[in-house]
């Protein structure tokens, strides 16, 4: 091989080494996107599920001391007020 082909054959390999080196970057950085929109998902939703439950366990506690607490009259509720109050200092 003369000059000129060892330093073409220099140049093909370094920038072959390049763009291998900026596909697989390309490959990593696409890979990394990927599983942490995939996780960012998936968080999310259990997330919303903890909060649907939490809201549903709250309604059931909030229903059930309402319909323990029996009828009330509108005499009841009016009869029912409190003292005034004082501030404490």
């Amino acid at each position: 091989m003369n000059q000129l082909e060892l330093q073409l054959a220099a140049f093909l390999a370094r920038y072959a080494w390049v763009a291998c080196s900026i596909g697989c970057g390309y490959l990593i950085g696409t890979w990394r996107a990927y599983r942490t929109r995939r996780y960012a998902r998936e968080f999310l939703a259990r997330s919303e599920q903890r909060s649907i439950e939490r809201l549903n366990a709250q309604q059931k506690l909030l229903l059930q001391t309402f319909f323990a607490a029996g009828q009330s009259t509108l005499t009841t509720l009016a009869d029912d007020t409190e003292s005034e109050f004082t501030l404490k200092r």
